[in-house]
């Protein structure tokens, strides 16, 4: 950060998207502390308190301290694999707790810590797609899941499906939280995000004001405003001329019920360009 305690002061944070190409992200308290108050809106005004298992040097983890800070709440630190530990003190209750789906798939295979899972006041789950078949074991053990969206430069969620409509059967990452606008555009169905808790640029170049940020996320939006994430145009493969979602492919796969698990992608090919193998 910048000297001072200026609400202004840059924070700078590592992001490598899917690239793998680090930039640094920067930010300010007012933009984190944004996306803490739309957040509240969902959550309702008392203090967020969390049980913290993601590093704080990325933005999951980070904004679990701004919201205690924000909100008057406090924050426990710990490895996810505590929960389930016998002989890890843990209480979740009332707490918040974040957690990627790799986390959650790990987590489901321990009665012990779906049962504190269970007893927490918010699953909030980003980072990465939830499968179908993650889903249904969560909605299974009736754990209070809250599937998210958000990136880096937005400071974390910017959509949020309400546990209860979780539980429901929904899927998606769910609606626009209030401090955030998303768009998709016509011919790339590609998602775009504004708002104020967007970043104010990268350590090497600044955002226009009020822009709208492009992602590489291919999405789409239900009548009802939920929104589903689809996949990455940096992952899509050209075949034959013919544009294929591995994402879409995948899901085929696994449905079938012969592995456990995949992954599709493109190799060179002299006849089609590329090929698909799974």
């Amino acid at each position: 950060t910048s000297s001072g305690s200026s609400p202004e002061a840059s924070i700078f944070l590592r992001t490598g998207g899917t690239t793998g190409n680090p930039r640094f992200v920067r930010h300010t308290w007012a933009t984190m502390a944004t996306a803490v108050k739309g957040l509240q809106v969902v959550l309702g005004e008392e203090p967020i308190c969390s049980w913290c298992c993601l590093p704080v040097w990325h933005v999951g983890g980070l904004m679990q301290i701004v919201r205690a800070v924000e909100t008057g709440g406090d924050i426990v630190f710990g490895d996810y694999r505590d929960l389930a530990e016998p002989k890890a003190d843990v209480n979740l209750s009332d707490r918040v707790i974040s957690l990627v789906p790799t986390q959650l798939h790990r987590l489901l295979s321990s009665n012990l810590a779906v049962a504190r899972l269970r007893e927490s006041r918010l699953i909030l789950l980003g980072g990465g797609p939830l499968r179908e078949d993650l889903m249904g074991r969560a909605r299974k053990d009736e754990l209070p899941l809250a599937p998210t969206y958000g990136l880096t430069e937005t400071a974390g969620a910017v959509t949020l499906l309400a546990p209860e409509r979780f539980l429901s059967g929904d899927d998606g990452v769910g609606s626009a939280l209030p401090h955030a606008e998303l768009r998709l555009g016509e011919e790339t169905k590609t998602l775009s995000i504004r708002g104020q808790s967007l970043c104010l640029g990268y350590d090497d170049c600044d955002f226009p004001s009020c822009a709208w940020f492009p992602t590489a996320d291919l999405a789409e939006q239900d009548p009802n405003g939920t929104w589903r994430i689809l996949g990455r145009t940096d992952r899509v493969v050209n075949t034959g001329g013919e544009k294929v979602n591995p994402a879409e492919v995948e899901v085929v796969i696994r449905a079938t019920g012969l592995v456990d698990d995949c992954l599709v992608l493109g190799l060179p090919d002299p006849e089609w360009g590329e090929r698909l193998v799974a």
